[in-house]
């Protein structure tokens, strides 16, 4: 998660079409179009985000009965995700107006087609309005729930939409908010069971604005052992990082994962590769647990490993930040990929 991952050259073309055309396998030649034929892609899946503003009838929260329609399901706690993230995950308000009323949920529809998650600095009631702090507490401060410093938001497609092999985009908007830590990232249906990393953890794209990592972003792999550095890389960030919409994707077949910005694929990891001498973790080989169903997540973190300091602590003048998510579309590559509703 750190971005150690190793930067790999990509000869392929620009467009996606053409990129696809080329995969062949870390370290092969590309073949020429003119004798390959380009591979089919199908969009099966996509989450537009349509509605008015307010909360989303497709995100279960923890006050709704669970339905058909619903593709995703709030998580609700202030462990910090083993990262020493300060926030606590609510999918309640995380802002008030001056009059006391709600401003903006932790996650929540904008009413321009966007996902909005939503992360913000815990402050105290004044006059009409209410104070944001969560029910719960945070790690760092059991019993105290205005001790958290931070409220934001988490989501997943788990027990509801899994996800196995094809083409994976997202078109996201990254805060540009000091100490956050947006991703979006997956996790192996077996998880609950086999815990993580032995579950297989795809980082399609995950952003730290602090330090030496701001103005990056990473596509990563975690498997068993782990070091905490995993498999992957990091795409040259073009000047408008932060201020506009850009597109993450992921290509995934049994043998490799490829990442992709905006189209161009930067990173590949084989099986081969990854399995091999080459990741090694403590002289052992890594394991392959990405021939699975696997769930999607989404999510804000404030500080930790990745988005604090060297201390996982965050700067006291940041106040938090949202990220937009414009759409999601999943599609099979020449037949291959399958969504498993539940």
């Amino acid at each position: 998660m750190s971005g150690r991952g190793r930067m790999r050259a990509i000869s392929f073309g620009c467009a996606l079409i053409p990129t696809l055309v080329g995969l062949v396998g870390a370290g092969a030649s590309p073949i020429s179009a003119k004798t390959t034929p380009k591979p089919v892609i199908k969009m099966v899946w996509s989450q537009e985000f349509n509605g008015k503003a307010g909360l989303s009838p497709e995100v279960q929260t923890s006050t709704m009965l669970p339905n058909r329609k619903q593709i995703w399901q709030t998580e609700v706690n202030g462990t910090g995700g083993g990262n020493r993230e300060r926030q606590f995950y609510t999918d309640g308000p995380v802002s008030y107006t001056s009059t006391g009323k709600i401003a903006h949920y932790a996650i929540e529809l904008d009413g321009k087609s966007h996902l909005a998650i939503n992360a913000a600095r815990v402050t105290p009631a004044s006059g009409a309005r209410p104070s944001n702090a969560p029910l719960g507490t945070c790690w760092y401060a059991p019993g105290n729930p205005n001790a958290c410093e931070f409220v934001s938001g988490r989501i997943s497609t788990a027990g509801k939409v899994g996800f196995k092999y094809g083409l994976l985009e997202a078109r996201i908007k990254l805060p540009n908010a000091w100490n956050s830590w947006p991703a979006w990232w997956m996790l192996g249906a077996n998880h609950p069971i086999v815990g993580w990393p032995k579950c297989g953890e795809i980082d399609i794209m995950e952003a730290a604005a602090s330090g030496g990592r701001y103005f990056t972003v990473f596509g990563t792999l975690h498997t068993f052992p782990d070091d905490g550095f995993g498999v992957g890389s990091q795409p040259t960030p073009p000047d408008n990082l932060y201020t506009a919409y850009h597109t993450y994707g992921l290509l995934w077949d049994k043998t490799k994962v490829q990442w992709l910005f905006d189209g161009k694929p930067f990173f590949t990891a084989t099986k081969k590769s990854v399995t091999g001498s080459e990741w090694l973790v403590n002289g052992k080989n890594r394991s392959w647990p990405f021939d699975q169903e696997m769930f999607m997540i989404l999510n804000v973190a404030m500080g930790g490993t990745l988005g604090g300091d060297a201390n996982g602590n965050v700067d006291p003048d940041s106040m938090g930040g949202t990220m937009l998510v414009d759409w999601i579309h999943f599609s099979t590559v020449n037949g291959v990929g399958t969504v498993i509703r539940h």
